[in-house]
């Protein structure tokens, strides 16, 4: 995890339902850039940069703020260039997120 990102603990037991919706709407988002739906990217993009600082995950959201602006763009490469970007750091959520044994 990024050094800025900070989970609250009293929202680690929630945050796998949040870190399952993000791997669905990951698969979504890499679907729509192979359709070259920027307008979706877009949007989504503009939503994580809402979501992902109320879980603490202030990297997640500064991608989702760059993806909003190259899909604003048109820029494919960008985009999938953040997305990648954007997967490590929820695995890396992922991880922080289950207890050590």
């Amino acid at each position: 995890m990024s050094q800025r990102d900070d989970i609250d603990p009293e929202l680690r037991g929630v945050l796998p339902d949040f870190l399952g919706r993000c791997a669905a709407r990951q698969l979504a988002l890499e679907g729509a850039l192979e359709r070259g739906d920027f307008e979706l990217l877009e949007q989504q993009g503009h939503r994580y940069k809402g979501s992902a600082g109320c879980w603490g995950l202030w990297e997640l959201g500064d991608l989702g703020a760059a993806l909003e602006c190259a899909a604003r763009g048109r820029d494919r490469a960008a985009c999938a260039e953040l997305l990648g970007r954007m997967n490590e750091c929820l695995r890396r959520a992922a991880r922080s997120a289950t207890p050590s044994a």
